[in-house]
């Protein structure tokens, strides 16, 4: 990845940072998640689509993006085995409260209709949800050599494109059902500013 590419990452992911920080008291976040518009993707198409890893459904069935799939479950158990209660009981209260959200789901993603059932779509923002969370907490706990190589890492990339998310809402509830209750950190912007802590950018 060229240095360029980097700061791009880098900049994009600070932003993203500092709004979740303005808005941490409020449930105010962008409602959906859409395509890139044409006019900016034609200028670079590479640099809109994901290289290693899908998050949320725009890009489920990239074809590069398959090999991933089975290396993120095992992100999403080791997530899991970190919490004190039984792994298939977490998994459950999480499949839970994500189908309880699933109209919001929907609304996030105006394009895709019906293309997922409620059960698909609701699978899909757990798994993605808790490779997030599990991917950045490894992160947060690797070694200053390891932090530093994140820097070109293709998957911290892919994590900030725009076309590449989930809501914010389906983050935090896996992360309160997850994360806070094995008290490894207490909040989630917490984790998210340590990533970028990570990245060099203060």
């Amino acid at each position: 990845m060229e240095n360029r590419d980097v700061d791009i990452i880098i900049d994009t992911f600070k932003l993203v940072v500092s709004s979740v920080k303005e808005q941490k008291d409020t449930n105010h976040f962008s409602r959906t998640i859409n395509m890139v518009p044409s006019v900016f993707r034609d200028l670079s198409p590479v640099s809109f689509d994901p290289r290693v890893v899908s998050i949320g459904p725009l890009h489920r069935h990239d074809e590069p993006l398959q090999l991933f799939e089975d290396q993120k479950a095992t992100y999403v158990d080791s997530l899991l085995h970190r919490v004190p209660s039984p792994p298939e009981q977490t998994l459950k209260e999480c499949l839970l409260k994500a189908a309880a959200s699933i109209d919001m789901i929907r609304a996030s993603y105006p394009r895709i209709e019906k293309a997922y059932s409620d059960t698909e779509l609701s699978t899909m923002m757990v798994m993605d949800a808790c490779f997030i969370l599990e991917f950045i907490l490894m992160i947060s706990k690797s070694s200053d050599e390891q932090k530093h190589l994140l820097r070109g890492s293709p998957m911290l990339y892919d994590l900030v494109l725009l076309e590449n998310q989930i809501p914010f809402l389906v983050l935090n509830l896996i992360f309160d059902l997850t994360i806070a209750k094995s008290q490894l950190t207490n909040t989630l912007t917490e984790l998210l500013i340590d990533l970028k802590h990570v990245t060099g950018h203060h």
